[in-house]
């Protein structure tokens, strides 16, 4: 029950293995496990009836009314035998220790998992409720993470990095205004890894993923990072250093962002709905345009400039599947910029 991501990596021309991230109720205690199984032929696809178990996270979390509770979960393929997880700490607070911080524990961590053997091992430690995971064209890892009250992260994920949790937060508990291990470290990481960025206050960050340029080129390599307030944040990076993050607003709570095979941007709306990002926006004498190369900038504040909640590619509203969007090369010259 609840899964908590899907994955397809293919195997041959017309075989696949679909991998999913979910919960199995034993009767006695809940695991999360990672299970697959295979798709084969031509659209309409067809499922082989039988799963496998390849992996189950240690240990069996105890039964309870929260124990599928900050579960995570998003996967990323390293290889063509591993698969990244990142793994949520559940909730669980095991012998009076966060289980984050539990070195016999998978929960709370990043995990590299051979989907052949079963084999797992712990990647990074001290994670809450990871709820992304994207790799850039450089290679470096970033995670999204739901903090508690306040204090959602952006995180450059390393092999043998603590980030943290619960010891370290820019949030507090709910319902308080109280640090969640020890006030004096209220936003004060210590000997831990530190996010690359925080939103204080949280803004309940869903998935991240890396634009490539093809159908926003001003957004090279840049990352969108999905908000279940109805925003996606755009984040501008050099290497790993964060140079600014852009709000821009959108019709619906994103639950999901990937970037589908011909570069158009796809969002999973609250609404079970599938949304693209447009590439159209106006000018402030309403007239509409389409352009690749735009910046948002608000109209209220700067009349010769574009309106933000239609710049960079986010429309007033955005489309459904179809009508699918023309090709850059289809689209006409527009008028320059005033």
């Amino acid at each position: 029950f609840r899964v908590a991501d899907i994955l397809v990596a293919r195997r041959a021309e017309d075989r696949w293995e679909l991998f999913v991230t979910h919960h199995y109720f034993t009767g006695e205690c809940i695991l999360f496990r990672l299970s697959s199984t295979i798709l084969f032929g031509r659209r309409p696809l067809s499922m082989s009836p039988s799963w496998r178990t390849i992996w189950d996270a240690e240990p069996c979390r105890p039964a309870a009314a929260r124990a599928g509770h900050q579960a995570g979960g998003k996967m990323l393929t390293d290889g063509p035998d591993d698969l990244l997880i990142v793994v949520g700490d559940h909730d669980w607070m095991a012998d009076g220790v966060a289980i984050s911080q539990r070195p016999d524990s998978h929960f709370g961590k990043l995990v590299r998992v051979d989907v052949e053997s079963g084999d797992a091992e712990i990647v990074a430690t001290g994670l809450r409720n990871p709820q992304g995971l994207a790799r850039d064209m450089d290679g470096n890892l970033w995670a999204t993470e739901h903090g508690p009250q306040g204090g959602d992260e952006l995180n450059l994920l390393e092999p043998g990095g603590n980030y943290g949790w619960n010891h370290a937060s820019y949030g507090v508990e709910y319902g308080s205004r109280i640090n969640v291990r020890d006030k004096r470290k209220l936003g004060r990481h210590g000997d831990f890894e530190r996010p690359a960025f925080a939103w204080v206050p949280s803004i309940a960050t869903t998935s991240v993923t890396v634009n490539d340029e093809r159908w926003f080129p001003l957004w090279k390599d840049d990352l969108l990072v999905g908000s279940l307030q109805g925003a996606i944040f755009r984040v501008r990076r050099d290497g790993t250093d964060i140079q600014y993050v852009e709000r821009m607003p959108v019709d619906v709570r994103v639950r999901d962002v990937a970037q589908m095979p011909d570069g158009r941007m796809a969002l999973l709306g609250n609404d079970n709905g599938i949304h693209f990002l447009s590439r159209s926006y106006r000018y402030c004498d309403e007239q509409s345009i389409n352009e690749e190369n735009v910046y948002s900038a608000d109209c209220d504040e700067m009349a010769d400039m574009v309106d933000a909640s239609l710049a960079s590619g986010v429309s007033q509203a955005i489309r459904g599947l179809s009508p699918r969007p023309k090709d850059p090369a289809e689209i006409p010259p527009s008028r320059p910029s005033r």
